[in-house]
């Protein structure tokens, strides 16, 4: 005679249409996109439990029957049981995976590329490609990493633009290790990548040995809610960077592409933002470092600030988003010599940018919403005694029409001078550039 199930109808009827729901969809689905709420999952949880308990009561019975281990119908019974339980053991399986918050992995990116004329200077294309990998390794553990491809010459170049293990401490403060995009510089912490960036070409003085672009090293940062303000803050300890001190081209420049430390010299900065309103911030970057060239010498203390902000305003059927930027840096003194004999000079250096755009947003044909109008002015000045230095100042006008919300077509017209006998470096560019 057949051992009666114990278990409820409506329970194999559950177990059956939540494995349908799960086992039907890849292992990587989330519970959110399936349309389970955190409730409903941990119910479902729950009942996968119970539903576990009964059967290891059903095993039970059946072990105490031994008499009929032989029936026919038993054996149906222990089989459609072992089915069910392995049913069930897969979709708790699924569950534990699709569990939000942990052992996620996303790979998104960018990719552009760019036409350049420049006066006294050959046309040219050039690429890249950048995949992002953001692991979430648990509820307060993230591993991001992006790396750069960039045609150079006849050679691929490629470049590891940051790699960084970040905990959450807390709901207003993580902690990272590793390679990690300068704090200290909104532009390039923010504004960089291509697909964000509504120029081809970056701002002057951003880069050009005065900010690093990216820090080796740990990090904390985070959030201060204050009533109707906000303040976002970092501070870091990393290598410091290089001094150059035997180019003559470059001569009294920092090199951050150096990521090894010089004799324990570390550099520790920071940046602090402040949000008076949602749609207004301001923030104070600096750095400080002892450095020293490969071939040793004096070490000399290394200063760099930056000041930044942002805005936007909604009107005349769109927005205006005014950036800005400005940085400079200060170095002890030191000798140099490039091979025609010792030398100094005052190492201070300085510059920076204002970028103005509109972009329509309500006008009723969608064409004209697709397009956005960008001016950007920026400089920068070099000690006038430095070996190859120049001041150099740009005005640069830009369209730019958004294929979709992440991928845009730019032009743009740069008028540029500079001085110390340097020829002009006006261009005609034209960008393509997508990311995610």
């Amino acid at each position: 005679m057949p051992i009666p199930l114990t278990l409820p109808t409506a329970r194999i009827a559950l177990a059956a249409s939540v494995a349908t729901l799960i086992l039907s969809s890849p292992l990587s689905l989330r519970a959110a996109d399936a349309g389970i709420s955190r409730a409903e999952f941990l119910e479902m949880k729950r009942e996968m439990a119970e539903l576990r308990g009964e059967v290891k009561e059903l095993r039970a019975e059946k072990a105490a029957r031994q008499s009929s281990a032989s029936s026919p119908a038993l054996r149906g019974s222990s089989s459609a049981l072992a089915a069910l339980n392995q049913r069930i053991d897969e979709i708790a399986n699924v569950a534990d995976l699709s569990k939000p918050g942990e052992n996620k992995m996303v790979i998104t990116g960018s990719g552009s590329t760019t036409f350049t004329a420049r006066n006294h200077d050959s046309s040219n294309f050039s690429a890249t490609f950048a995949p992002v990998l953001l692991w979430h390794l648990g509820e307060k553990l993230l591993f991001e990493s992006e790396v750069e491809f960039e045609l150079d010459g006849s050679d691929t170049a490629l470049n590891l633009e940051y790699a960084q293990l970040t905990y959450t401490l807390n709901d207003y403060m993580t902690l990272g290790a590793g390679k990690f995009l300068a704090p200290m510089s909104a532009f390039i912490e923010r504004y960089e990548p291509k697909w964000i960036n509504k120029l081809p070409d970056t701002p002057l003085a951003i880069y050009d040995g005065i900010l690093p672009e990216g820090n080796v090293g740990v990090q904390l940062r985070g959030v201060i809610p204050a009533g109707p303000t906000r303040i976002n803050y970092s501070t870091y300890v990393s290598n410091a960077p290089r001094l150059i001190t035997t180019d003559p081209e470059a001569a009294g420049q920092l090199s951050f592409n150096n990521y090894t430390s010089l004799n324990d010299n570390k550099a520790v900065g920071g940046r602090v933002g402040f949000l008076p309103c949602p749609n207004f911030e301001v923030g104070y970057g600096v750095q400080y470092s002892r450095v020293r060239g490969d071939e040793g010498g004096k070490s000399v203390g290394a200063l760099l600030q930056a000041v930044d902000m942002s805005t936007y305003l909604e009107a005349a059927k769109g927005r205006f988003t005014l950036l800005g930027e400005y940085a400079w840096s200060h170095l002890g003194n030191r000798a140099y010599d490039t091979g025609g004999g010792p030398f100094t000079f005052d190492n201070k250096r300085q510059g920076g940018y204002v970028q103005l755009s509109y972009r329509a947003k309500q006008f009723e044909s969608d064409v004209l919403n697709r397009f956005e109008i960008v001016a950007r002015a920026d400089r920068s000045q070099a000690p006038h005694d430095a070996p190859g230095a120049f001041d150099e100042r740009r005005l640069t006008f830009g369209l730019d029409y958004w294929v979709t919300g992440s991928t845009v077509v730019k032009a743009a017209y740069e008028i540029d001078h500079r001085d110390n006998g340097q020829p002009n470096g006006n261009a005609f560019l034209i960008g393509v550039a997508t990311g995610l």
